[in-house]
């Protein structure tokens, strides 16, 4: 067996590893087309009013 270097993990490796195992994960879906749904304005609506108690 050659020579095995070990390091530490860094949060960068595991970012990396993140972004690789979303990018596998996301491939498997089919692509989506832009639509509108009827939630979308309730939610714009109730994001942008105020209620004051």
């Amino acid at each position: 067996m050659g020579n095995v270097t070990i390091r530490l993990e860094t949060e960068n490796d595991y970012r990396e590893v993140e972004e690789l195992t979303r990018e596998a994960f996301d491939k498997t879906f089919p692509p989506k087309g832009k639509a509108w749904a009827p939630s979308q304005e309730e939610f714009y609506i109730y994001s942008r009013s105020s209620v004051v108690r």
